[in-house]
């Protein structure tokens, strides 16, 4: 007897009613399967959301812990405060070169 790979063609396609007859015997065990999947949908998606949920808090933490992370957060603030520094600086400097501006003004005219 041949292997299901040895087979010819004609045997194959004698196969064809076979085939749909399996075909739909399975489509019909997997829709008998749908109202208990139905049932349990509300629950399974709960299950779901609170073991994402889950997960998100435990990967918060982890990346909060993270010293690379930390230094992330140390180093922006560093840079943050710079940057108000340097504009709190460029400010105080346009106004003492607006006011030897003025003062250089009267003198000359």
């Amino acid at each position: 007897m041949a292997t299901k790979t040895d087979r010819s063609i004609a045997e194959r396609v004698q196969d064809v009613p076979y085939v749909a007859l399996g075909a739909g015997d399975a489509a019909v065990e997997l829709i008998r399967t749908v109202p208990g999947q139905i049932v349990r949908l509300p629950q399974q998606v709960k299950e779901s959301f609170d073991e994402l949920a889950d997960r998100g808090r435990t990967l918060r933490t982890e990346i909060k812990r993270d010293p690379a992370v930390r230094r992330a957060g140390q180093q922006t603030s560093n840079a943050k405060s710079r940057v108000k520094a340097a504009a709190t600086s460029t400010s105080k400097a346009a106004n003492a070169q607006a006011k030897a501006a003025e003062s250089a003004a009267s003198k000359i005219g």
